[in-house]
């Protein structure tokens, strides 16, 4: 009996150690923007088409149960964003998102274009935010990415 409760007992912390190793081994997703386009405006607020990549370098698939940012152009004003769903990124791969964000913040589209550069007329940007997994035993995943990114004008509504 004392052989087979040792037994199940180092089983048990077999598996736990198991358990850790692979939650070790887990690599946080990459999220980079990958462009903005400023749309015509909607109710005096200005709009933008934002597309976002979210990379999944780990060996399995990424259940995404929710994705919310805040994506901060030239620190000039803040865009407010989420998934609107649920989503789960295949094992190495990613997923492009296109989202239409408004903001209040930004006080005009005109002031936040001057900040442009170069030919690509890129801006800086950093967006942060929390990832959370569908996973119970997991804690949202904060991050925060620095980064240039290219803006153009769209006329389309």
């Amino acid at each position: 009996m004392r052989i087979a409760m040792t037994l199940l007992l180092f089983c048990a912390l077999g598996s736990v150690q198991l358990g850790c190793t692979s939650a070790s081994d887990f690599a946080t997703p990459r999220i980079a923007v990958q462009n903005v386009v400023a749309l015509s405006a909607g109710a005096g607020q200005p709009r933008f088409r934002v597309t976002l990549t979210i990379d999944n370098p780990n060996p399995e698939p990424l259940p995404v149960y929710s994705f919310e940012f805040k994506l901060r152009l030239a620190d000039q004003g803040i865009l407010d964003g989420e998934l609107p769903a649920s989503v789960t990124i295949p094992a190495l791969d990613q997923i492009t998102a296109t989202l239409d964000l408004s903001s209040d913040i930004i006080s005009s589209l005109s002031r936040l274009l001057s900040f442009a550069e170069g030919p690509e007329n890129t801006l800086s940007y950093e967006i942060y935010g929390l990832l959370r997994l569908d996973r119970t035993l997991r804690d949202p995943i904060p991050f925060s990415v620095r980064g240039r990114v290219p803006i153009a004008v769209s006329s389309e509504p």
